[in-house]
């Protein structure tokens, strides 16, 4: 005899299993890659040459942060205190 209890679980488990089914079916079709490259497909590019000059100007940039930095006193300072320490350890 199936108690009412047993008769609710076993739904439950068939609409479980329904949703899994289901859920795994509209998950299938697409792939992480396909859906990275319909993802991509959305974004604006650069053309190469943009990607070049762009690349230049955050060097240039990156390279002027650095002149600040160690043309401040103390890190310049600090900077050269560490080269010839340096220099004193390899040679002592």
């Amino acid at each position: 005899m199936t108690t009412p209890k047993r008769k609710r679980k076993r739904k439950l488990s068939r609409v479980l299993l329904d949703l899994r089914v289901r859920f795994k079916k509209s998950e299938e079709p697409q792939s992480f890659l396909s859906m990275y490259f319909r993802d991509m497909a959305e974004l604006e590019v650069l053309r190469p040459e943009q990607e070049f000059e762009t690349a230049r100007h955050i060097e240039e940039l990156e390279l002027g942060l650095w002149r600040v930095v160690l043309s401040f006193h103390p890190v310049g300072r600090a900077r050269s205190r560490d080269r010839r320490g340096c220099h004193r350890q390899a040679s002592g």
